[in-house]
């Protein structure tokens, strides 16, 4: 960011702050009142702007799927959890198409690129210390001598959740949910999967070219359309 006479320049901060402040701090600088009625999730960032040592948030929430997640300047934890709907999608999925099913995030490719660098990426529950793992590499949420530290940010997680009133997993309990118990046998099968580039094969097996099915053909014979009628046109 730059605010002549505000920002110093080259001023670096670790607050933790989130999209949804932007609005109360653009309505802040400019001495605008609140609309009326008008909800804001966020806060101002003007005092940190000219402080970099001001503490906007002691802890941010975040939500993506079946995933909500929670972290403080040094900690994050996520959570997965899935409803009956899908786990019947996953129970249903063969062994290569599993990661989808289970996956809460992006395409194949992207998810591939996650499994790829983080096997644990899937896992129901996942507790990190940023402070000295920034990329997530080390799960630490079956560690028992974290114990103490999972709890508190589950606590602080039970709190995003309950102001929601929505189901989630065992933290907000519904007959939609599926226990993680029922869950971990398939997410332990994730460790028989080689993932390759845009996708994954079962470890040990060469990987065969796809099986050019109906829809594939369709496309072809309409490519082959498209290409005949080009033809005519440049010949016209």
């Amino acid at each position: 960011m730059r605010w002549p006479n505000v920002i110093k320049p080259g001023t670096v901060s670790s607050s933790l702050v989130q999209s949804t402040d932007f609005v109360p701090t653009f309505l802040d600088i400019a001495n605008v009142k609140r609309p009326e009625g008008y909800r804001m999730d966020g806060k101002s960032l003007r005092s940190l702007l000219s402080d970099p040592a001001h503490v906007v948030h002691d802890h941010l929430f975040f939500e993506l799927g079946n995933a909500r997640a929670v972290r403080t300047l040094d900690w994050k934890y996520i959570a997965i959890r899935y409803g009956t709907e899908q786990f019947r999608r996953i129970q249903t999925a063969d062994l290569t198409r599993l990661p989808r099913a289970l996956s809460y995030i992006g395409n194949d490719k992207t998810l591939s690129n996650h499994l790829a660098r983080r096997r644990h990426f899937l896992e129901s529950d996942q507790l990190y210390y940023l402070a000295k793992d920034p990329q997530e590499d080390t799960n630490l949420a079956q560690q028992g001598n974290h114990a103490p530290q999972l709890s508190e940010m589950k606590a602080i997680l039970m709190q995003y959740l309950e102001s929601q009133a929505r189901p989630f997993g065992e933290f907000i309990a519904s007959p939609d949910a599926v226990p993680v118990a029922q869950i971990q046998p398939y997410v332990e099968k994730l460790s028989q999967l080689k993932v390759i580039k845009r996708g994954f094969e079962i470890a040990g097996e060469t990987s065969k070219p796809p099986a050019v099915g109906p829809d594939a053909m369709s496309r072809q014979e309409r490519k082959k359309t498209r290409e005949e009628r080009r033809k005519k046109r440049l010949e016209k």
